[in-house]
């Protein structure tokens, strides 16, 4: 027996949802994949799984937009995604390293001085010490040039809340890297 035209689906959707879907979801794959994956990247150092958690981002993008749910603003709304995702994967497995800045996750090039490997190596492990919700704020903020309130939207935190934030990661990451930086000086490299 066939469908009357117009009429919802099997499963409950108007003949055009899926289509419709489909355009918005790949419109926001090609527009913001690089940005979420860079994101991740930031968190878990580590190409696969960020690709993995990529992968978990936009099934849950994609799910959402198939039960109708208005998203305002996607980009900051995949990367809150993202980031508990990441979160809620890191509180279960403890195996993800949270590092910083992609650039610093390059390997070092042929080029690279001792200073610069040597620094990049304090600059990660400063980064490493700090709680994941400030390195967050931080990586949004100096990588990713958000403002307050986009960091605030994008995280679900209270403007005072990101503020407070950064203020104890800038403090924490600034007594991490003299403390990292003068164990490698120690050691007799140079930072």
């Amino acid at each position: 027996m066939g469908r009357i035209p117009g009429s919802p689906t099997p499963d409950g959707r108007s003949p055009g949802q899926t289509t419709a879907t489909s355009v918005v979801f790949d419109q926001w794959y090609r527009g913001y994949r690089d940005v979420v994956f860079a994101f991740l990247f930031h968190f878990c150092h580590n190409h696969q799984e960020a690709e993995d958690l990529l992968q978990e981002t936009f099934l849950r993008a994609f799910r959402a937009l198939e039960a109708g749910e208005e998203i305002r603003e996607p980009r900051h709304w995949l990367v809150r995604v993202a980031y508990r995702i990441a979160t809620d994967r890191w509180r279960r497995s403890r195996l993800l390293r949270w590092v910083g800045l992609t650039q610093l996750a390059r390997e070092p090039e042929a080029t690279s001085s001792d200073g610069d490997v040597a620094e990049r190596e304090a600059i990660r492990t400063a980064l490493r010490q700090l709680p994941h919700d400030q390195r967050a704020c931080l990586v949004l903020r100096e990588q990713e040039g958000m403002s307050y309130d986009e960091i605030a939207s994008t995280l679900g935190l209270s403007l005072g809340a990101v503020k407070m934030k950064l203020m104890r990661a800038r403090e924490r990451f600034r007594l991490q890297y003299t403390a990292e930086s003068d164990d490698i000086r120690q050691k007799g490299g140079s930072v």
